[in-house]
């Protein structure tokens, strides 16, 4: 079965960062992996040093211990609430 999804309308697009996936609404519910952006689940502790690059999501809180460090080269998105701390 092959489906022309260039001819169809969606009347909205959600992206759910916690799961990775993007879900269109139009003449049905499409579900599909975004790609290339790898989905990190909860709170991050950083102990060393890190180094990211390009683009992040991260849905929990990120904590840097004493001694660590995070150099960030890119964005970093995060849910509502949540946030950076040393």
């Amino acid at each position: 079965m092959e489906l022309d999804c260039h001819s169809l309308w969606y009347l909205d697009i959600e992206i759910d960062y916690i799961n990775n996936e993007i879900i269109t609404f139009g003449r049905g519910i499409y579900k599909a992996n975004l790609c290339g952006i790898s989905p990190l689940q909860g709170d991050i502790t950083i102990n060393g040093n890190e180094v990211w690059n390009g683009l992040k999501r991260i849905p929990g809180n990120i904590t840097v211990k004493s001694g660590g460090k995070l150099t960030i080269f890119g964005t970093v998105k995060m849910n509502d609430n949540k946030g950076i701390s040393c």
